[in-house]
């Protein structure tokens, strides 16, 4: 799939919006940010950035927000530590949680959770729903467990392929492969095989993606690797995988999406039909959304000038060289920083990205520039904090 591909929306399109998934994206990317009564919306603020943005991009005939629900499922029930040990949310996202659900419904889309069963559940059931009455599924989340529903399609089937909106990437069978070694009808049993510590799914101590690749393509499946492990002759591997067989199969339950849910609301009933503006400002406005909802500030709005603009050429760009200069290494800028603030009393820091909008930019460089004259100052060994370098 090209580099440059994007979803193709228009009618027969269904996009599915992983709630969760885009709630804790858009919480991470977003600075601090909150409502003139106090409470936290940067999440809030991301979320519904994202949902507009695809909307005017994609127009899809449907487009869902899919969301878990608080009630356990069946997994829990299977398995109690499953997702025991994940840490609390974070204060600030706690109150945005319902903030969230109620933007979803002033946009006008659906708001979709099921008691008792996970949102990829659902959103498995909906893709697989539409895919069989004709209709090309774009599902709108980063979630590994999803990409077992990817399907390229065929002369009948339309495609149900995922898209990273963050980082403007779609993705099919050939992405999956490329990321698991298996494609995505065999993903299960590979996270069967691994396990996930983030959903404290058990999986098989000591086997890895690559690993768990290997041995799917020489067993076919888990069923097939576990009746022929003892033909294994790697000791540690053929041991652990016959001590484990009955976590790999637990694992099985645990990681594969049931798509056999009743759908709460037929997909002919979801048709999008865009967003009502009384309803978006009366939710939004007071939150302080006036960007969000095309509202402008009297204080920036001008009266374009009367008749034609003259226009002159340019001057062309020049770049001049002697003064810049590329850091390859932390040493490098641990360097420049003490030498500038030896000479300067400031230093200016400037993040480069290749496209203006915030929610979609990728990250090109950090440019460094010294700033006026001052008192020497110097970057002691004892100040310096070790950070991931980027420049």
């Amino acid at each position: 799939m090209s580099t440059n591909a994007r979803p193709q929306g228009g009618p027969g399109s269904v996009f599915l919006i992983d709630g969760n998934n885009f709630i804790f994206r858009a919480f991470h990317a977003m600075p601090s940010l909150s409502a003139p009564g106090g409470v936290p919306i940067n999440a809030v603020h991301g979320f519904v950035r994202m949902i507009q943005a695809m909307r005017k991009e994609f127009q899809p005939e449907v487009f869902i927000a899919v969301f878990d629900h608080s009630e356990k499922s069946f997994r829990t029930e299977l398995y109690p530590a499953y997702k025991a040990h994940r840490p609390p949310m974070p204060e600030d996202l706690v109150p945005q949680i319902p903030l969230v659900r109620q933007a979803t419904a002033a946009l006008g889309l659906p708001v979709i959770e099921v008691p008792g069963v996970e949102a990829d559940d659902i959103i498995g059931c909906y893709a697989q729903a539409a895919q069989k009455a004709g209709r090309s599924v774009v599902i709108l989340s980063t979630d590994k467990d999803l990409m077992q529903l990817i399907d390229a399609g065929d002369g009948e089937r339309k495609p149900i392929l995922m898209w990273d909106s963050m980082k403007s990437k779609l993705i099919g069978p050939a992405e999956v492969v490329e990321k698991w070694g298996v494609p995505p009808t065999k993903l299960v049993d590979l996270l069967a095989l691994t396990g996930d510590s983030s959903d404290n799914v058990p999986g098989v101590p000591g086997i890895g993606p690559k690993t768990a690749a290997q041995l799917l393509e020489e067993f076919g499946d888990l069923e097939g690797l576990l009746s022929g492990a003892a033909s294994i002759k790697q000791a540690k591997r053929r041991e652990a995988l016959q001590e484990h067989a009955a976590n790999a199969r637990l694992s099985r339950q645990l990681v594969q999406l049931r798509c056999d849910v009743p759908l709460p609301r037929p997909l002919d009933e979801l048709a999008d039909h865009g967003s009502d503006q009384a309803t978006m400002e009366a939710f939004f406005a007071p939150l302080g959304f006036k960007s969000l909802l095309g509202l402008k500030s009297k204080a920036i709005e001008h009266k374009p000038p009367e008749g034609p603009l003259e226009l002159r050429p340019g001057a062309p760009l020049t770049l001049d060289k002697s003064r810049y200069r590329t850091l390859g290494s932390e040493a490098e800028l641990v360097a420049y920083v003490d030498e500038t603030l030896a000479k300067s009393s400031s230093l200016a820091l400037q993040i480069v990205v290749d496209i203006a909008d915030s929610m979609r930019a990728a990250l090109v460089g950090v440019a460094l520039a010294p700033g006026g004259e001052g008192p020497r100052r110097r970057l002691t060994s004892r100040s310096r904090t070790r950070a991931t370098p980027c420049w």
